[in-house]
This record gives structure tokens, C-alpha cells and sequence, in this order.
């Protein structure tokens, strides 16, 4: 479980270098990850017909799970490029003046 942390967390350090990430402790986002993804393999496992699961997401046994995983973690960390920094939720101006342009509604 460590070597498995301490991959993850090598992996958001070098994002954050690339600066892919906003600065903020890798902890952070280890905990939001393992979060998310435990919450999408415990949905999956319930899936499962008892003693395994809880059969209550039966009515997805025809989905993807590969597909869905990929898209789901790609869109969740996505997400994460796109959250403040906790020092641009101290300082909004900051955050608005390092924010690209965006094409608005025509």
C-alpha cells in the first residue's frame, strides 16, 4: 500500500512541476484520488451478486467498466487542473489575473 502511495504521490509532484496541477500538498490530492477511486470500485464490486456484492448496480452490468473508469478518472483529474490553489482562494484577483482567456456564450 506504501509503494502504491509513494507512486501516486510522485506522479502529482510531477504534475504540480509541470505545473499541470496547482501547488498544494501531494497529500491532498492522494486523499481526493484514493476517495474518488475507491468509491468507483466499491460501486463496481456491488455490482457483484452476494457474498462478493450487494447486487444493487445491476441495472449497469452492461457497462464499460474500463471505459467508464478511464473517462471518469480522466474527468476527475481534469477537474483538479481546473481548482484554486488555497492561495488563489485567499487572493481571488490573483487567481483571475493567472486564468487563460475563454471564449464566453456569442
Amino acid at each position: 500500500l506504501l509503494a502504491a502511495y509513494a507512486s501516486l504521490a510522485t506522479r502529482f509532484e510531477h504534475a504540480i512541476e509541470l505545473g499541470a496541477l496547482p501547488p498544494r500538498p501531494v497529500i491532498e490530492y492522494a486523499f481526493a484520488f484514493h476517495s474518488f477511486t475507491s468509491g468507483l470500485a466499491a460501486n463496481e464490486l456491488s455490482m457483484r451478486p452476494p457474498p462478493l456484492g450487494a447486487s444493487f448496480w445491476t441495472l449497469a452490468n452492461d457497462v464499460d467498466m474500463n471505459t467508464l473508469w478511464r473517462s471518469s478518472i480522466g474527468s476527475f483529474v481534469r477537474g483538479l487542473a481546473d481548482s484554486p490553489s488555497p492561495r488563489d482562494r485567499r487572493h481571488p484577483a490573483r487567481r483571475a489575473r493567472s486564468q487563460p482567456l475563454r471564449p464566453g456564450p456569442n
